[in-house]
């Protein structure tokens, strides 16, 4: 007898159980079901709901481990027979649409046999395309390997189409960007076959700014400029060239002779297709050119979004540039009278530390004259008592010179006529200088 996997010795107990009620991850016990009766294990009648299942006489030989040699030889011999694409291993495109609506639009089928697997497959592609819910398709993960996921999803929208920004069949030579290109050629490096659809492109350019509430205008050397919220953006509008052969036009017109040989040289000639260069000779240059799968013509929408873009991102830094100028600036101008207050804490702080000192060390000395005093003049020496009394007197007049209870009107917190402004920048912000704002030169 044939092996069978453990899902199929699973769905074989659960059927000779009598199928009782069970939690089903998906459909795929029928379709095991239905290998088992292509084993002449089972017997399986009626589809989707009226779904039923028996064991066989040679099922229940094979669950209770008997040996029957005939329905082994059948089952061993027996090729299976071809499924067709409507109902592989029981299966069928309606079926399988069912089963994924029943099961809330995503059926999991649990890293499936190859041969389940394959119906799977079949089984999708003859969904009927006319059942499926309006709006919605079927796709499906898992091919090959792993889980096979089938998920009823929306369909995406169809992609909106391209803007159409119109160009004139004839240009408007009163159009004063129209006039001045007439008049400077040189401003548009294209083909003289090519100038009268390069004006147009121009003046189609030029009327959708105008709707759109923007301006071109002439610009320098060979651009046109696009005006866009005080933005100025320079386009260049030229033709592309390409590798010629061809005598020089004024060897051809010097030569004496008809039949004299003028030997071509390697040039670069106009080729026809138009290039509209956005920002032309910079890193952020972007440009649209004619090609085989389009025109410039249907290009004019692309530049008009970039530049729009471009100028937007340009005006949105400029506005951060000013708040961050804005907030530094309010932080310089209060950090000005902070600065003064902690420059005048810090002198303060500083005759403090001088008056300490000097209190400390007129105690010191008060005590060193009276121990002179009481060792040395009472004692029973006899030095030099004229010298001794000066030296006293001396040092009592520098612990008066230094002591800070002597100068009362010291004692008080300081405040100059004038600061020092050249000493505040010490107590400013990093990189602020208190004399000078910042972004000064921005302004």
């Amino acid at each position: 007898m044939t092996r069978l996997s453990n899902k199929q010795m699973d769905v074989l107990q659960w059927i000779a159980d009598g199928c009782p009620e069970r939690d089903w991850v998906d459909f795929s016990h029928r379709i095991s079901a239905r290998s088992l009766t292509n084993r002449g294990l089972v017997k399986v009648r009626g589809h989707g709901p009226t779904w039923t299942a028996e064991m066989t006489e040679a099922g229940q030989a094979f669950l209770s481990g008997a040996r029957d040699d005939r329905p082994a030889l059948e089952v061993q011999g027996r090729r299976r027979p071809q499924q067709s694409a409507a109902t592989p291993l029981g299966i069928s495109g309606h079926d399988l649409l069912s089963q994924l609506i029943e099961a809330g639009g995503r059926l999991t089928v649990e890293n499936p046999a190859s041969d389940v697997r394959a119906a799977y497959r079949r089984a999708l592609s003859a969904i009927p395309r006319d059942k499926v819910p309006v709006d919605q398709r079927v796709t499906f993960t898992g091919r090959d390997r792993g889980d096979l996921v089938v998920i009823l999803t929306d369909t995406p929208a169809p992609p909106e189409p391209d803007p159409v920004i119109p160009v004139p069949d004839h240009v408007d030579p009163e159009n004063p960007l129209i006039a001045h290109l007439i008049r400077h050629p040189e401003q548009m490096p294209v083909a003289s076959a090519s100038r009268d659809r390069a004006l147009r492109l121009v003046q189609a350019l030029h009327d959708e700014c105008q709707r759109r509430g923007h301006h071109v205008r002439p610009g320098s050397e060979t651009t046109l400029e696009l005006v866009i919220q005080d933005q100025a953006l320079p386009v260049a509008l030229t033709e592309e060239t390409q590798k010629a052969h061809r005598p020089p036009e004024e060897e051809i017109a010097a030569a004496k002779y008809d039949w004299q040989r003028i030997p071509a040289r390697e040039t670069r000639e106009f080729n026809g297709r138009l290039v509209l260069t956005l920002e032309p000779k910079t890193y952020q240059a972007s440009g649209w050119a004619d090609r085989q799968r389009w025109s410039l013509e249907s290009r004019l929408w692309k530049l008009l979004k970039k530049a729009e873009e471009t100028a937007h991102a340009r005006v949105t830094e400029r506005e951060r540039l000013q708040r961050e100028r804005h907030a530094k600036r309010q932080k310089w101008e209060q950090s000005r009278p902070l600065a003064e207050a902690a420059y005048l804490d810090h002198i303060n702080r500083q005759r403090l530390d001088e008056q300490l000192a000097g209190y400390e060390k007129a105690r010191r000395l008060r005590e060193y004259a009276e121990a002179i005093e009481h060792t040395v003049l009472d004692g029973s020496a006899e030095p030099d008592q004229v010298q001794i009394v000066a030296w006293l007197g001396w040092i009592r007049e520098e612990a008066l010179r230094l002591d800070p209870l002597i100068h009362p009107e010291q004692l008080q917190y300081f405040k100059p006529a004038q600061l020092p402004t050249g000493e505040l920048s010490t107590f400013m912000p990093d990189g602020m200088d208190y004399n000078y704002p910042p972004g000064r030169w921005d302004d």
